[in-house]
């Protein structure tokens, strides 16, 4: 079977190169980020995409890195799958953390005989967030996105505390969860600078299907839109605000250059390549996996009917007032089974 080549009226804004046309305008940057954090934006300024940060180690280029107010942000599209997401995104947020070193002032720390140190004053790092935005990939979720901040761990052990929350003392609960506000409101010496810090993954899948009517919407609208074999200009009718005059302008096939149309194409083959091989490792991960559940099945039904064994054997002794000491030594039963039998 043939690959269905892109003839669409617009070429698809999710392939990086498209991405990386578009988002070269500022003015339409600024409206999609006041859009998807639902913020108003004084000042926007793109920051140089290519960095290198030892004279030993390789280049990072980001997507789109940008200040919002003087706060870093980097936006980085995820067009197919790929196992190491997780830990690549957090690399390059790590990295955006690190990148700002480079324009913090010095302080002074004085030393003897009127010598002195020069320092970073690290009070001025800004938090940053890193937007990934995810064209296929949902990552197991139903949400139009997630958000990990760094918090303490209080937080996550008052979530999962499973004992607490069957606990039907709801006094235990509101002095648990105020012990836990109390530690994640600490912001002695700017400790609450690090909640500030977000790592956001957008489902662009998710957001479509919730028909979200966040302000974002629109934006993962197009992208899909335009992600369309055969999209056509009426497709397009109510994309009317000035930065999505824009991106069409800047999308459209009859003024692309040639070589971007055959890029186009390339980009098709070489995801239909990646979903093949993709589709190969889920076929033989549910083979693989309905063998093991087969043989763990197996081994859990004989589990089971050796259990039941068991179980009437120790009925059987509790029937002819056998102690519970004895019944353990024969079936290795724990006392409360034993209690439990006698009492049915």
């Amino acid at each position: 079977m043939s690959l269905k080549k892109h003839t669409g009226w617009l070429a698809p804004l999710n392939y990086d190169r498209f991405f990386n046309k578009v988002f070269s305008n500022l003015s339409i940057v600024k409206d999609f980020l006041q859009d998807f954090f639902d913020i108003e934006i004084q000042n926007l300024r793109s920051i140089k995409k290519k960095q290198t940060f030892t004279d030993d180690s390789q280049g990072v280029e980001f997507d789109f890195r940008c200040e919002i107010d003087g706060k870093p942000v980097i936006i980085e599209m995820q067009q197919w799958f790929k196992i190491d997401i997780t830990k690549r995104f957090y690399t390059y947020h790590c990295i955006n953390t690190g990148l700002q070193l480079e324009n913090l002032p010095f302080k002074s720390m004085p030393l003897f005989e009127k010598e002195e140190q020069k320092i970073r004053d690290y009070s001025d790092l800004e938090p940053v967030i890193t937007l990934i935005w995810m064209v296929d990939d949902k990552l197991g979720f139903t949400e139009d996105y997630i958000i990990y901040q760094p918090t303490p761990d209080v937080v996550s052990k008052f979530i999962e505390n499973k004992i607490l929350w069957k606990n039907p003392d709801i006094k235990e609960l509101l002095k648990k969860r105020d012990e836990a506000l109390k530690i994640l409101q600490n912001d002695t010496k700017d400790l609450g600078f690090l909640k500030k810090n977000k790592l956001i993954f957008t489902f662009q899948k998710n957001i479509i299907n919730n028909k979200t009517k966040s302000r974002y919407y629109k934006w993962f609208k197009f992208a899909a839109d335009t992600l369309k074999k055969d999209n056509k200009k009426d497709d397009f009718i109510e994309y009317k605000e000035k930065s999505f005059l824009q991106m069409i302008k800047r999308l459209q096939r009859e003024y692309i250059k040639s070589e971007e149309s055959k890029y186009i194409n390339n980009y098709d083959e070489f995801i239909e390549r990646v979903k093949r091989l993709e589709n190969g490792f889920r076929k033989q991960g549910l083979k693989d996996g309905h063998k093991i559940g087969v043989e763990e099945g197996q081994k859990i039904g004989h589990k089971e009917g050796e259990k039941n064994k068991v179980i009437q054997i120790a009925k059987k002794l509790i029937k002819q007032d056998y102690d519970n000491k004895f019944i353990i030594e024969i079936t290795d039963l724990k006392n409360e089974e034993i209690d439990k039998l006698r009492n049915e």
